[in-house]
């Protein structure tokens, strides 16, 4: 044989075999799905934690600052109100959330069902603490409960407008807008605490922290997530089984989370003695 013609036929031989393994040991379409699935997931996780720790870091500090310029009394009021802001939250908790990631298609009409079913509930939440604030200052034998829970009332009812839109990145495992709407809400509440701390010396610095969080986040979720508000319960059915899960056993949950704190708190007033400063 030719040198030349036993080339050919040597390079024709590492084709054929090189064409014969490529389909064998090729990823098929569902594992290249499954490793960009994987990898993203990845991506998310660490960016989730990342931003977690840089949150507790912004906590930390505020509570450092706080500390210095606060009286221990001062965290407790905030406390006891917010106890009262959790529960009511908890009781009427709605996985708006996960209902829009878990739906195969999601459509204009989908997010206006799940901003409307969100500002209902951040609504009633805001109307039913605003309308037992005066009862529970007057159990607790403390004026301040009264305007402290209504301005905290504020808060879940600007959660309640948050863009739905956010739905769309975490159904991408893109979780990376939701940390920066969760680190620009808690650096705008540090500036504001501090603040206020330094010119009232008053346990407002605490509630104000806790507003402007919310706020911050209401306002960057439209910056990052465009959304325009329409008020709708056109999509209701693809979300009913979902708010199901908000049950009678929700109830029982919520109540147990917080019930100490609350009971505690009772306790030790109606046995003269308070945790709380005097107004």
């Amino acid at each position: 044989m030719p040198p030349l013609a036993g080339v050919a036929a040597l390079k024709g031989w590492r084709t054929f075999v090189t064409n014969s393994l490529e389909p064998e040991n090729a990823p098929i379409p569902e594992q290249e799905a499954f490793t960009n699935v994987g990898a993203k997931a990845a991506r998310g996780a660490a960016f989730l934690v990342g931003a977690k720790l840089l949150g507790r870091f912004l906590d930390f500090v505020s509570l450092v600052v706080l500390t210095h310029l606060l009286l221990p009394a001062d965290f407790g009021v905030v406390s006891l109100a917010m106890s009262v802001i959790y529960l009511t939250e908890a009781i009427f908790e709605l996985p708006l959330s996960q209902a829009l990631v878990v739906l195969e298609t999601i459509d204009k009409d989908h997010l206006d069902t799940a901003f409307t079913l969100s500002f209902l509930r951040g609504s009633t939440i805001c109307v039913l603490v605003f309308l037992i604030s005066l009862p529970f200052s007057i159990l607790y034998h403390d004026a301040r409960l009264f305007p402290l829970l209504m301005a905290l009332s504020l808060a879940p009812a600007l959660r309640g407008m948050q863009s739905p839109g956010l739905a769309l990145y975490a159904k991408r495992l893109d979780f990376s807008r939701e940390c920066i709407i969760d680190f620009l809400g808690k650096f705008g509440a540090l500036i504001v605490a501090v603040f206020v701390a330094v010119t009232t010396r008053s346990y407002w610095a605490v509630a104000a922290a806790t507003i402007t969080s919310t706020a911050f986040g209401m306002i960057v979720s439209y910056v990052i997530s465009p959304y325009k508000p329409h008020f709708t319960l056109s999509r209701w059915s693809d979300f009913r089984n979902f708010l199901g899960w908000s049950s009678g056993g929700q109830i029982v949950s919520a109540i147990n989370w917080q019930y100490d704190r609350l009971l505690l708190e009772r306790l030790v007033r109606a046995g003269g003695v308070s945790v709380s400063r005097s107004s």
